[in-house]
């Protein structure tokens, strides 16, 4: 795996904290590469949160255009809504010096990824991900900061 993005997860109102890992293949000359996804979790207290939603991994085929720069510049030029496969992406503008993006994946999954700015290939520095609908915990934001 060529692109790996390890990330922090902030203390939540549920959770103390955890790590998340993205790795990526790297022959981006293919339409698709496998993204793996490794999660790991820490609860806080006797928050009954089914395991598979505190650790695990997920392994997907994702377009490999999501990793190439020219793709997230090209977002930022249009400032329009665009759709790479199920996942609707558009660019926000600048916060905090950093360039933020906007992502939803079918009402499932929002978010925002926030990359420094013109530095778009290694991948956002910071990502804001809510997942909805999870048993007990109902809509719920996790926030994520580069290791």
């Amino acid at each position: 795996m060529a692109y790996v993005w390890n990330f922090n997860l902030k203390p939540g109102k549920l959770h103390k904290g955890g790590t998340l890992r993205l790795e990526f293949g790297d022959d981006l000359s293919q339409e698709e590469i496998e993204m793996h996804i490794t999660y790991d979790i820490s609860i806080k207290g006797l928050v009954p949160i089914p395991a598979k939603f505190k650790k695990g991994k997920f392994k997907f085929d994702v377009p490999s255009i999501i990793l190439r720069s020219d793709t997230w510049q090209s977002l930022k030029e249009s400032g329009e809504e665009t759709r790479i496969e199920k996942v609707l992406f558009k660019y926000i503008g600048v916060e905090a010096e950093l360039d933020v993006f906007h992502l939803n994946f079918q009402e499932f999954i929002t978010g925002y990824l926030r990359f420094e700015r013109d530095v778009l290939i290694d991948g956002p520095r910071t990502m804001e991900v809510s997942v909805n609908k999870i048993p007990v915990a109902g809509d719920y934001t996790l926030d994520l900061e580069r290791s």
